[in-house]
């Protein structure tokens, strides 16, 4: 028969009490030592594509350009390979036998108008086999106006290469922008990445069918974990055999 805690003697209380207060605190440890980790990465993960941009360039190299935020320097997952960027240079080099040479320019914390100012001039003189790009998700976070943070998407379509590019739309989140907010802005952004001929990595799709799984999100619950960036992967795998399979 089952004892209550009003039956239960004070020893035993207090053994259950301890018990539960040292789980509680050692989820707090792990939490807190997973977060920590998650911050050091941002410094970690920008010496990893610096590194890795610095490598020289071999004749027959697959040339692939990542532009955008946090997600794309693959803040949350467990090492910089493991983010979305890099689960795309590991099925290109197994799809075309080719070395990929990533020039991941991405930057925590970016923006819009940040991609314009500070990534784009790092990329103008190359000539990328491919080019990804997410962006918006810290300018619709700052409320920033809908129509400047058009202008500013717009002109970063503008400098990419036809063709060879794929573009990410706003992700869902559990909290922020509304619904509706995300509707009406990816409705724009599609338009745009069809009038440019780029393709459609269809991000706010692939989030939304997971945003109730705790386990797509990293220690923050915000960036995307492991699990989270193979998602993001595979919404940009659905476009991703249309580019390379010219580039092959």
């Amino acid at each position: 028969m089952t004892r209550s805690l009003r039956d239960m003697q004070p020893s035993n209380l207090r053994r259950v009490s301890t018990r539960l207060a040292v789980a509680v605190s050692s989820l707090v440890v792990v939490e807190l030592l997973r977060l920590f980790r998650l911050y050091r990465s941002v410094e970690g993960n920008k010496r990893y594509w610096e590194q890795r941009a610095g490598a020289p360039a071999r004749p027959g190299d697959f040339v692939y350009v990542a532009l955008g935020d946090s997600v794309a320097n693959a803040i949350g997952a467990s090492r910089p390979s493991n983010g979305y960027v890099g689960l795309i240079a590991h099925d290109i080099e197994v799809q075309t036998g080719r070395r990929v040479r990533v020039i991941n320019v991405s930057v925590t914390g970016a923006t819009t108008a940040s991609v314009i100012r500070e990534q784009l001039p790092r990329i103008q003189h190359l000539q990328p086999d491919l080019v990804t790009l997410d962006i918006g998700a810290n300018d619709v976070n700052k409320r920033l106006p809908e129509d400047i943070f058009l202008r500013d998407f717009t002109t970063i379509l503008d400098e990419l290469p036809a063709g060879k590019t794929i573009v990410a739309d706003l992700p869902t989140f559990q909290h922020g922008p509304s619904k509706s907010t995300l509707l009406r802005l990816n409705a724009a952004m599609h338009e745009q990445v069809v009038a440019h001929d780029f393709r459609l990595a269809p991000i706010f799709e692939f989030t939304g069918s997971t945003i109730h799984d705790l386990r797509t999100y990293g220690a923050d619950f915000f960036h995307p974990s492991n699990r989270g960036h193979r998602n993001w992967y595979r919404a940009f795998k659905s476009q991703l055999d249309s580019v390379v399979g010219n580039e092959a």
